[in-house]
């Protein structure tokens, strides 16, 4: 999303102004969504735009450097579209291709190249979205026929832009390489229940009302603000007392908002459900645990595996803060001066800041640090051994935590290097690094030595020759920010490799393998 920007504002530059961005494309997606199809008033629009684009989730994301994650903006304009295809579909009267289901598939394609996560939970949304066209409305089978082809359309139009993503990705999948997580590592990662109705522990002006889930202050957010649950309760209440009245057409657009709301408050509690940061109570001696829909969709190939169900929350979302919108519509249409309506509109929107702010907005300084400069100019393309060392699955950490910005410097000196999270990578895969000669020390230097990490023979064929590596950083700021000790690290790198030491000072030394 960033490449289009990079060549005037760097890769930070870019970043930053996608991020922004996002947040505007999200709001705005929702507002157009609001007005045009679910029939919102400006200013409930306008509210359902603030809670879509500005919720908790998104900014702790925002906030971890989950770019990916924070731009939920190509959501809503990929349900605006679809169900305008699927509108005008129905008013055809015969089966055409329409402009809107062709749009829907090129965002569906674009959300595949953003994040493959958001992507199967998008083909649930739309999955869910056409079964409640099927079941929920009763269609004739010439309906059915009419409101099948905007779908088919846009996956097919999708499939045809993701290509030179999908073939490697099924070509790895069919050589056993599985992204899928098992339901415990799920159920870690699901939304605990209490999450959704207390904020997170990064809220400024809620802190003492926060609850801290185990997940930790962003995979862990998931909170809706009472606001939004009020209004869309009063809603859904009084949409349910007078359903009768509506006519057909309202209660078909309402029922979906309510039934994609409710689909995906539930499976983004995961399998089994969390209260507390607790899944399983002693009752009368024995261990009770409550499982849930998702243990279903779990069986689902792909769209089953993700791990982060916490991560539904924009798809919650999606339809919330719609519902949230009628709610406040209902209280707008109770005050006839136009003056009084303005001002009331207003509160809920500042009642949604008050909720979901979260100051100060922390930032990293980027800069390259200087012992880079010598490794940019090297032609060689050996790699950069950075200390402290660390690798992450998401399911298994290697090492210490991998840090983002020692991950970004490559971006500066452009050579190969050992660190990183890559989700679901096989435990083959790191038990590979834990049986190298002194690169496993590396790893974990609280440890003493082996006589392999000791054997200057083992120790220098497996960096020098079979790693290929040509420079070490150590960076002595971050390791005694983290209270990580490197053990004997350095003398190993003088003693065992015969690094020579081409650069130091307050932060980091650098070594250079001749």
């Amino acid at each position: 999303m960033t490449l289009p920007f990079q060549p005037i504002l760097g890769v930070v530059g870019a970043s930053n102004i996608v991020l922004l961005i996002s947040f505007v494309l999200s709001g705005i997606g929702i507002y157009i969504l609001a007005r045009r199809i679910f029939g919102l008033g400006t200013l409930s629009a306008f509210l359902a735009g603030a809670i879509y684009a500005f919720s908790p989730y998104t900014f702790s994301q925002a906030m971890d450097g989950h770019i990916n994650l924070s731009s939920t903006w190509i959501i809503p304009f990929l349900t605006y579209f679809l169900l305008l295809s699927v509108r005008k579909s129905i008013e055809k009267e015969k089966v055409v291709v329409t402009k809107e289901a062709i749009i829907t598939g090129i965002f569906l394609g674009l959300q595949a190249y953003n994040d493959l996560t958001y992507t199967a939970f998008t083909i649930l949304l739309i999955g869910l979205i056409f079964a409640y066209h099927i079941l929920a409305l009763r269609k004739s089978k010439k309906e059915i026929i009419k409101i099948t082809a905007p779908f088919l359309i846009a996956v097919a139009v999708s499939i045809i832009i993701f290509l030179p993503g999908l073939i490697p990705t099924l070509s790895d999948y069919r050589k056993g390489i599985n992204p899928s997580s098992p339901l415990w590592v799920q159920n870690v990662w699901a939304a605990d229940l209490v999450a959704f109705f207390r904020p997170s522990t990064n809220s400024t002006f809620f802190n003492k009302l926060a609850f801290a889930p185990h997940q930790g202050s962003v995979e862990g957010t998931v909170f809706l603000g009472w606001t939004t649950v009020i209004l869309a309760m009063f809603f859904i209440v009084k949409f349910i007392k007078s359903w009768k009245k509506e006519n057909l057409k309202d209660r078909g657009i309402k029922g979906l908002l309510i039934f994609v709301s409710v689909a995906f408050f539930v499976l983004s509690l995961g399998p089994f459900l969390n209260i507390g940061n607790q899944w399983k109570w002693l009752i009368l001696g024995k261990s009770i645990f409550i499982p849930l829909p998702f243990a279903l969709v779990h069986k689902i190939p792909l769209i089953g595996g993700t791990q982060e169900t916490a991560r539904m929350n924009p798809f919650l979302l999606l339809t919330l803060s719609s519902i949230a919108g009628l709610g406040f519509d209902l209280v707008l249409g109770k005050v006839k001066e136009k003056r009084l309506k303005i001002m009331i509109g207003i509160l809920p929107i500042l009642f949604i800041i008050f909720e979901f702010m979260q100051i100060p907005f922390p930032t990293t300084d980027l800069r390259p640090p200087k012992v880079y400069e010598e490794v940019a100019k090297d032609s060689s393309k050996k790699a950069v051994l950075d200390l402290p060392l660390g690798f992450n699955s998401g399911n298994m950490l290697l090492g210490n935590s991998p840090i983002g910005s020692l991950q970004f410097y490559q971006t500066f000196h452009k050579h190969p290097q050992f660190r990183g999270t890559i989700a679901r990578v096989p435990k083959e895969n790191f038990d590979y690094y834990t049986k190298i000669p002194l690169f496993k020390y590396f790893l974990n230097s609280g440890n003493p030595p082996d006589k392999e990490d000791l054997d200057v023979t083992l120790a220098n064929n497996a960096l020098r020759k079979k790693l290929n590596v040509g420079f070490i950083v150590i960076h002595k700021n971050i390791l005694s920010d983290k209270g990580i000790s490197i053990g004997q690290s350095e003398t190993l790198i003088r003693e065992v490799l015969k690094a020579e030491k081409y650069f130091e000072d307050e932060n980091t030394v650098g070594y250079k393998l001749n």
